[in-house]
C-alpha cells in the first residue's frame, strides 16, 4: 500500500512509501532524514515509534498517539500537539519551542533538557514527567497538572503557572523569576534553592512545601506594593533577595541593614515595626496550625 505524507497547508506530497501504516511511513521518512516540517499527521498512531532526531517543525500532530515514542533530539518547534497522547514518550533534548501542547497528556514523559520556551502547555497533564533542566521560559502552563513532576534546575522564568497543580513536585534549584504562580497548588513541593525573585504568588497554596529546608505549615504572607516584595513564613522573612530568620531581622542594627542596599535603612526604618508584628502573628498562627494538625516542623 502506498502511504503518502502530505503538507498540512498546501496538501502537497512530502514523501510516500510502500508500507502498511502511517506509522511505518513516518519511521521510514525519519530513517532517511526526510524533512517532515509542516506534515499533516493529526490523529496518527505513532505509539512506540522510533523518531529520534525527527524534523517535525510546524507539523500537525493534533490528537496523535505518541505514547512511548522516542522523540529524543527531535525538532518539534511550532508543532501542533494539542490533545496528543505523549505518555511515557522520550522527548529528552527535543526542541518544542513555541509548540502547542495544550491539553496534551505528557505524564511520565522524559523531557530532560528539552526546549519548551514559549510553548503552550495550558491544561496539559505533566504528572510524574521528568523536566529537569528543561527550558520553559515564557511557557504557558496555566492549569497544567505537574504533580510529582521533576523540575530540578528547570528554567521557568516568566512562565505562566497560574492555577497549576505542582503538589509534590521537585522544583529544587528551579528558576521561577518573574513566574506567575497565582492560585497555584504547591502543597508538599520541594522549593529548596528555587529562585523566586519577582514571582507572583498571590493565592498560591504552599502548605507543606519545603522552602530552603523549612516545611511550610500554612501559606506564607506575601506583601506587594512596597519597594521590595516581602514573603513571611513561620520562621523566616524574605525582603527582596534577603532572607533571614525573624530573630535575625529583629536584631540587625542600622549598620547591618544599611550594608544590604543603599535604600535598605530608609525602608527598614519605615516598615520594621509593622513587618516584625506580622512575623510574630504569622508564626503564632502557623504554630497553632501545626499543633492542631500535627504538622512536622522540619524536613
Amino acid at each position: 500500500m502506498m502511504i503518502e505524507i502530505k503538507h498540512r497547508f498546501t496538501g502537497s506530497v512530502i514523501c510516500s512509501f510502500e508500507v502498511e501504516t502511517v506509522k511505518n511511513a513516518v519511521i521510514e521518512a525519519v530513517k532517511i532524514g526526510a524533512d517532515l516540517s509542516g506534515a499533516n499527521l493529526s490523529g496518527a498512531n505513532l505509539s512506540d515509534a522510533n523518531l529520534i532526531g525527527a524534523d517535525l517543525r510546524g507539523a500537525d500532530l493534533r490528537g496523535a498517539n505518541l505514547s512511548g515514542a522516542d522523540l529524543s533530539g527531535a525538532n518539534l518547534s511550532d508543532a501542533n500537539l494539542s490533545g496528543a497522547d505523549l505518555r511515557g514518550a522520550d522527548l529528552s533534548g527535543a526542541n518544542l519551542s513555541g509548540a502547542n501542547l495544550s491539553g496534551a497528556n505528557l505524564s511520565y514523559a522524559d523531557l530532560r533538557g528539552a526546549d519548551l520556551s514559549s510553548a503552550d502547555l495550558s491544561g496539559a497533564n505533566l504528572s510524574d514527567a521528568n523536566l529537569s533542566d528543561a527550558n520553559l521560559i515564557g511557557a504557558d502552563l496555566s492549569g497544567a497538572n505537574l504533580s510529582y513532576a521533576d523540575l530540578r534546575g528547570a528554567d521557568l522564568s516568566s512562565a505562566d503557572l497560574s492555577g497549576a497543580n505542582l503538589s509534590d513536585a521537585n522544583l529544587s534549584d528551579a528558576n521561577l523569576i518573574g513566574a506567575d504562580l497565582s492560585g497555584a497548588y504547591l502543597s508538599d513541593a520541594n522549593l529548596i534553592g528555587a529562585y523566586l525573585r519577582g514571582a507572583y504568588l498571590r493565592g498560591a497554596d504552599l502548605s507543606g512545601a519545603n522552602l530552603r529546608g523549612e516545611i511550610i505549615a500554612i501559606a506564607p504572607v506575601l506583601i506587594y506594593g512596597l519597594y521590595w516584595q516581602v514573603m513571611i513564613s513561620e520562621s523566616y522573612m524574605k525582603i527582596g533577595c534577603k532572607r533571614f530568620s525573624h530573630d535575625d531581622w529583629a536584631l540587625f542594627d542600622d549598620n547591618a541593614i544599611e550594608g544590604m542596599h543603599n535604600y535598605a535603612l530608609k525602608f527598614w526604618t519605615v516598615n520594621k515595626t509593622g513587618l516584625l508584628a506580622m512575623c510574630a502573628a504569622h508564626r503564632e498562627e502557623s504554630l497553632r496550625h501545626r499543633a492542631e494538625n500535627q504538622v512536622t516542623v522540619s524536613a
